[in-house]
């Protein structure tokens, strides 16, 4: 199977640490919008990628999530839900955090079993796979509002 997920991951991961070697602390606490700073959107991305590893290999176990979960609660909810906790994080724990789970997703996307990474493109969840998606909108929001 083709997996163009894993260049771009890396490419987005590259870019995720050198703009994290660029920041401030200060730029880590500059606010984004009215409810999220920086440090906020890398808590975000790392939530984010935590739990797509976690599909990924309870997929790969058998487990396969189901298809009916509608977009608005998933992704809405959890962001809105978690919110408070990614603002309470120390932008030091926000970081640690984004490098780790970033680094743990792209891994877990890489060495995905055929079948697995078949069935998640069928089923049109390939989001699961294709991680620098998300990781690039919003590294280019935090590169835009930091520069």
């Amino acid at each position: 199977m083709d997996r163009p997920w894993i260049a771009a991951n890396q490419r987005e991961r590259e870019r995720l640490h050198a703009l994290l070697g660029r920041l401030s602390v200060s730029d880590l606490q500059q606010p984004l919008n009215e409810t999220w700073r920086v440090a906020t959107t890398f808590a975000h991305l790392a939530f984010w990628d935590r739990r797509a590893a976690l599909l990924i290999q309870r997929w790969q176990q058998g487990q396969t999530p189901p298809a009916d979960e509608s977009d608005w609660y998933g992704a809405e909810v959890l962001n809105d839900g978690l919110l408070d906790e990614w603002n309470a994080l120390p932008v030091s724990e926000a970081v640690r955090l984004v490098v780790d789970a970033a680094a743990l997703v792209d891994l877990v996307a890489r060495d995905v079993d055929d079948a697995t990474a078949e069935a998640i493109v069928a089923r049109q969840e390939d989001w699961l796979l294709h991680r620098w998606r998300h990781r690039a909108e919003h590294i280019d929001a935090v590169a835009g509002a930091t520069d």
